[in-house]
């Protein structure tokens, strides 16, 4: 659980709550734990999500420990889409939760991996993106896999930690550059090391709140803005990778 700290307790509470009624609830049928197995991964190629929820929850209900159950129950729970909104918000959450159940019975980096992308990916459906890019964060510090860095990449480029916008504040007498984040700033940060800015006359970095702003920049002029990877957010988050932007201050 300690190395889930990026979760908020309340997922890790629901994810407890969730382990003890399931072993209770879902009944075997008579059938085997190799049955159960092979017709829940059947299922899941399938497509079929609820006949696959059904087979590794009764699986759980026999080896609540078997970490490759929880973690097949949780895909089986993202395959469906019901039409209800409180049908769909419920089986999202589970899906999150026995995402949580698989990684706390798993063993190895890879299995402990594994179970990091289904968290990351049910939270990202649930549209919790910080925990999402933090989840598969560290299933890629566990194991470098090529569509897990692919998705986490894109992950970063649309919701992590990044610039989103940039502001031209040419009409004022002394004209400014913004830099638009997508989160807040430190307030007493020295963010200048960060920023390089290259064109006529000498400029200054300052930050607010979520921008920082470049003074110092001259009417009709062409400026080159180097922002460099490491920068942090207020949270802690950093930027993952350089950006470039060339803007021009059009004449007042």
């Amino acid at each position: 659980k300690a190395e889930l700290s990026f979760l908020d307790r309340d997922l890790l509470e629901k994810a407890a709550t969730y382990a003890a009624r399931l072993q209770n609830a879902a009944a075997p049928g008579g059938r085997t734990l190799d049955q159960l197995r092979f017709t829940g991964r059947q299922a899941i190629s399938n497509k079929n999500g609820a006949l696959a929820e059904a087979d590794f929850a009764a699986l759980i209900s026999l080896l609540p420990g078997d970490q490759d159950a929880w973690a097949g129950l949780s895909v089986a729970q993202m395959l469906q889409q019901p039409k209800q909104w409180q049908e769909r918000q419920t089986k999202q959450e589970n899906a999150t939760s026995s995402a949580i159940n698989a990684y706390l019975r798993s063993i190895g980096n890879i299995e402990r991996s594994r179970a990091l992308d289904l968290i990351g990916t049910s939270l990202a459906n649930r549209q919790q993106w910080k925990p999402a890019i933090k989840a598969l964060r560290a299933g890629l510090a566990l194991d470098e896999q090529p569509g897990l860095r692919r998705r986490y990449d894109q992950m970063v480029a649309e919701h992590g930690f990044r610039i989103v916008d940039h502001t031209v504040a040419a009409d004022a007498a002394a004209p400014r550059i913004c830099l638009v984040f997508s989160d807040k700033l430190q307030g007493n940060a020295d963010y200048a090391p960060y920023v390089s800015v290259t064109g006529s006359g000498t400029t200054a970095v300052e930050t607010e709140g979520s921008q920082i702003c470049i003074d110092g920049v001259m009417h009709g002029e062409r400026y080159r803005l180097t922002v460099r990877s490491g920068l942090p957010a207020s949270d802690g988050e950093v930027l993952e990778k350089s950006a470039e932007l060339n803007i021009y201050v059009r004449d007042r």
